[in-house]
């Protein structure tokens, strides 16, 4: 009954419980058919059907929302125009989560689902954040590109400007 135009539903949870197999599991056509009639609906589910959604006790997240997280504070932003739209951060999220289950989680098979909703809405415009925040988060996500990709070298081009006491990103 919410009278928004546009509805945001990210469900981090399991489709289905391997402690009771009795009980009748959720597909993704199942819940694209249960949420039909909601209007301006997009859904990000954590796995697809039959999949467990892990929790990722190190980042004190489950794998699906910490990278959700990661894609809405700009991670996600593939065209640089310092807004995320659906689609980017399903993308984003899709492709992170795939590989840590896979990686971190011994091969594991997670596959967040885009359910229901056509086009791609605007989430979240992104705003200036001291540098050093931003650093913290690239660090972070550039940490797990290396372990992904193995890259061997890396190198360290500069991008801030440093202008008094403030210090800015040149560029994207």
């Amino acid at each position: 009954n919410c009278r928004a135009s546009q509805k945001f539903l990210f469900i981090d949870a399991c489709h289905a419980d391997e402690q009771r197999p009795q009980q009748a599991m959720l597909s993704d056509d199942g819940l694209k058919v249960a949420l039909q009639g909601a209007a301006g609906l997009f859904v990000l589910s954590s796995c697809g059907q039959n999949e467990q959604s892990r929790e990722w006790p190190e980042k004190r997240h489950g794998i699906f929302t910490y990278w959700l997280l990661q894609g809405l504070y700009g991670a996600a932003d593939f065209n640089g125009d310092a807004a995320i739209d659906f689609d980017e951060l399903y993308k984003f999220v899709r492709s992170e989560v795939q590989y840590s289950a896979h990686v971190f989680f011994d091969g594991a098979k997670q596959t967040p689902v885009r359910v229901v909703g056509d086009g791609a809405p605007e989430i979240v415009h992104l705003k200036r954040e001291p540098i050093t925040a931003t650093l913290r988060r690239v660090s972070e996500i550039l940490h797990g590109r290396i372990l992904r990709f193995q890259h061997k070298l890396l190198a360290v081009r500069e991008f801030a400007n440093r202008i008094g006491d403030q210090s800015e990103l040149r560029g994207n």
